[in-house]
């Protein structure tokens, strides 16, 4: 009984051991991320696209418009253009934001359509060039309608609303 006590106690310290050192041969094979948050940068006048978080962006639970606390939330990001391409006029150019899509649990655009209002209100068309500085981008989220089950009160309370969105530099020419 004894010995089969040992030969346990020795498989599980084995297994510890394995699992430590497979944890950090996998962890010496990650890199951290370099770009400053919140910051676009657009090199040759492409298209970049960027996902936002909700509850990393903003600054509390939004709740529906007519409640108690806020119901509005604007998440913002700056936008860079940082290298010209041959032919632009003094390398300036027209910024161009568009929501490509969104998410929240398992709900469709539509659920979340009939219960926030997701709009660019900063930064879509505005000018920019290279190396004059960033463009302010600004998405609103309002809060507009109650979840109208408690199913989908359970994916908004627990949830992540998640937005992606093109940005792209059309160069003047």
């Amino acid at each position: 009984m004894r010995q089969r006590k040992l030969v346990i106690g020795l498989l599980v310290i084995l297994a510890l051991v394995t699992s430590s050192f497979t944890y950090a041969y996998w962890l010496d094979g990650i890199t951290q991320a370099t770009n400053t948050p919140g910051t676009v940068t657009i090199g040759e006048a492409g298209e970049t696209t960027v996902t936002l978080l909700f509850d990393e962006a903003s600054e509390g639970d939004l709740v529906p418009d007519g409640y108690t606390g806020e119901s509005t939330s604007v998440l913002t990001f700056d936008v860079e253009w940082d290298a010209d391409v041959a032919g632009t006029a003094g390398g300036s150019g027209t910024l161009a934001v568009s929501i490509i899509s969104y998410t929240l649990g398992t709900l469709s655009e539509e659920q979340i359509d009939l219960m926030f209002d997701i709009s660019i209100t900063a930064g879509n068309g505005a000018a920019i060039s290279v190396g004059g500085g960033v463009v302010n981008v600004q998405i609103t989220v309002f809060f507009e309608n109650e979840p109208a089950t408690q199913a989908i009160y359970d994916q908004v309370a627990n949830g992540t609303l998640s937005i992606t969105v093109s940005v792209t530099v059309t160069p003047n020419t």
